[in-house]
């Protein structure tokens, strides 16, 4: 069967990087999700290691939307090629299935909390979350703004998948004052209507490319998937491979320098009336712009970012125990409920 992408988008990103490389091994990114099918021929040769101490019991067959985000990062295949193949992988499991059910577990902001605390204390540079729980508020409690805060102090960047309800709608952790949230951006150069665009996102998020993408599924086969969550891989993508750079070329620039970067040179939105650009977040994803910006911070400072390793901490609010997080994009063979609630 014929299976049309959307693989124009991630061409034209590649073609802006396309001069500095494939990424650095020194560069690794967490990636909160399901288990990824690591023998499929995509992610066969992939730097990627799971974290198995967070597997639970009955809980090792692999997960379509996990193999799918970690192709639109690693993948080393003709038919599925990653943005970042180079770079080193870390998957922090967060979704499993009950048994023999076709559900998923349920996981807490404490479960979350605890992937990305692994994934710090392991050295990544780069944790992508993609996960929501719908909130009233961007505030957080305890467990996961104390990790946040601690992301912030490390100058790990945490990018996060804006959801998909088509509303104003605000998620936690992609709400959150620290994350570079990421919204899903139309194969016609639209946000998709089921993306997301909470006031704390059109601060701290932009879109990236999030339709019809060419992923990897369990088994060997190669479908497409839509959604924040895998605009949310392309970005995390970028970003590894913009730190790379950083790395090589000696700039003292930092994951989160990455991030305030990739928003500030983000394509605005110039649609004029009330509310018309709210759905654009801070912009679109330029790749050649954030490259050129790089090459110019690093040459004539320190420290981009405006973010500080002192800064204020996350807000606090209400232990919300042990609701569902659900996954926050929809792959062509997803099974399960994609929606974030």
């Amino acid at each position: 069967m014929f299976i049309q992408s959307n693989s124009d988008a991630l061409s034209a990103i590649r073609a802006a990087l396309a001069g500095d490389g494939t990424g650095s091994p020194s560069v690794s990114i967490g990636i909160v999700d399901g288990l990824p099918d690591l023998s499929h021929p995509a992610l066969r040769h992939a730097s990627i290691d799971v974290l198995d101490a967070m597997i639970p019991p009955d809980s090792g067959e692999p997960d379509a939307h996990g193999t799918s985000i970690c192709s639109l990062i690693f993948g080393r295949s003709d038919s599925v090629r990653g943005l970042a193949p180079d770079c080193s992988g870390l998957v922090l499991p967060l979704f499993f299935r009950k048994g023999t059910e076709n559900q998923a577990r349920p996981a807490s902001r404490l479960d979350l909390a605890r992937a990305i605390g692994f994934g710090l204390e392991r050295g990544v540079s780069i944790i992508n979350i993609s996960a929501g729980q719908k909130s009233a508020t961007a505030e957080t409690e305890s467990h996961l703004a104390q990790v946040i805060r601690q992301s912030v102090e490390r100058r790990v960047l945490l990018v996060g998948a804006a959801c998909n309800d088509g509303c104003v709608c605000i998620h936690i952790p992609a709400a959150v004052e620290f994350v570079l949230s990421v919204g899903a951006l139309g194969a016609a150069g639209h946000p998709l209507a089921a993306s997301n665009w909470a006031e704390p996102c059109r601060r701290n998020g932009l879109l990236a490319p999030g339709e019809d993408l060419p992923v990897a599924i369990p088994g060997g086969g190669v479908s497409t998937g839509s959604g924040t969550s895998f605009a949310a891989a392309v970005v995390s993508g970028v970003a590894a491979l913009l730190l790379s750079v950083a790395h090589r070329e000696g700039h003292r620039l930092d994951p989160l320098d990455i991030r305030q970067i990739l928003i500030e040179t983000a394509t605005p939105c110039e649609l004029e009336g009330d509310g018309a650009c709210d759905r654009y977040l801070a912009g679109t994803l330029d790749a050649t712009s954030a490259l050129a910006a790089l090459h110019r911070a690093g040459t004539t400072r320190s420290s981009f970012a405006t973010v500080q390793s002192a800064g204020p901490e996350p807000l606090l609010g209400k232990d919300t125990g042990y609701r569902q997080f659900t996954y926050s994009g929809r792959g062509g063979v997803c099974n399960v409920s994609c929606e974030c609630k």
